[in-house]
């Protein structure tokens, strides 16, 4: 029995020290404070409003109210995937913290009443975009994700669906990658496609507290994730990478544990230190692993690296 319903019993009760048996028509009758000393009433109905109070009316007014609590459930757009936000089907009971919006996936909060619990709720992303034939052709299933095909031979669908990801973390090599918050999709098409395929996803960068430069493109192999960057894009917000095989897809960062540490075994080699002047003079390609902020490796980065391999 839920708590509202044992209330609703428990003030019927008090309503009247003596309750007579129900009517035919089922209905309530009893005197006391209740019935604003107006005799005998009849109570025709008792319900819980939006705002968790219990009413009881007797066709002609209230008898009494009193406030109880409720707790909140999500509402049938929980757990589903929509082309567009949802706006309907949010919260079965309690009030929602907002109206998702935005390109999605979506979360929400709904609220108790009069100290209710809490719950969160979500809904995913799931649309479908045409591909046709042709050289680069350019696909936009959602504002979020982006795709180019080299070539496409026969016409088909693009399906892009936003997940929960892998979690927090997943491991490219032996290399551990935080994941950015709202960038996992699950794409996949029909068509039939050759060459490189590009493909760029945007993130929000409130959601990350590290350079977006460091941002990566990452993709599943179905055993394990391959780094596909090729552009960081920091205007536009958006990470893009190349491949040759449609599947999950995710935006990352590495973790750096030592400044220098490009094999991510937890310690600095007199041989990382000197690829990191290299990499200052020149002669070799930044990595993140030295140039955590992007922009270039400074000598005070260099030092960073050569204290690690010291101990300092």
């Amino acid at each position: 029995m839920r708590p509202y319903r044992q209330l609703l019993l428990v003030l019927a009760l008090i309503i009247s020290s003596t309750i007579p048996a129900m009517s035919s028509d089922n209905e309530w009758t009893g005197s006391g404070p209740f019935a604003t000393n107006q005799g005998n009433r009849i109570i025709k109905k008792l319900t819980v409003a939006s705002d968790g109070v219990i009413l009881a009316g007797t066709g002609s007014g209230t008898v009494f109210s009193l406030t109880t609590t409720l707790h909140a459930t999500c509402g049938t757009s929980n757990g589903k995937s929509f082309p567009i936000a949802p706006t309907t089907g949010l919260c079965n009971s309690g009030t929602p913290d907002q109206v998702p919006a935005g390109s999605g996936p979506w979360s929400w909060v709904c609220k108790g009443l009069n100290g209710g619990h809490n719950v969160s709720c979500s809904a995913s992303l799931q649309v479908t975009a045409p591909v046709q034939t042709g050289s680069n052709v350019a696909v936009t299933p959602t504002p979020a994700v982006k795709l180019n095909f080299s070539n496409v031979s026969s016409p088909g669908t693009v399906q892009v669906k936003s997940t929960n990801g892998p979690g927090i973390s997943i491991t490219v090599g032996s290399i551990d990658y935080t994941i950015v918050p709202g960038t996992s999709y699950d794409i996949a098409s029909t068509a039939a496609t050759s060459g490189l395929i590009t493909v760029c996803i945007s993130y929000n960068p409130a959601k990350i507290s590290v350079s977006e430069n460091i941002l990566r493109l990452l993709r599943s192999n179905g055993t394990s994730w391959d780094d596909i960057t090729t552009s960081v894009d920091t205007v536009n917000d958006q990470v893009c990478g190349q491949t040759t095989i449609l599947s999950s897809f995710v935006i990352g960062y590495r973790n750096i544990l030592k400044s220098g540490d490009c094999n991510g075994d937890g310690s600095v080699t007199i041989d990382e230190v000197q690829s990191a002047i290299n990499m200052y003079l020149g002669l070799k390609t930044p990595a993140t692993c030295v140039d955590i902020n992007g922009d270039g490796v400074t000598i005070d980065e260099v030092q960073k690296v050569i204290n690690g391999y010291l101990g300092l």
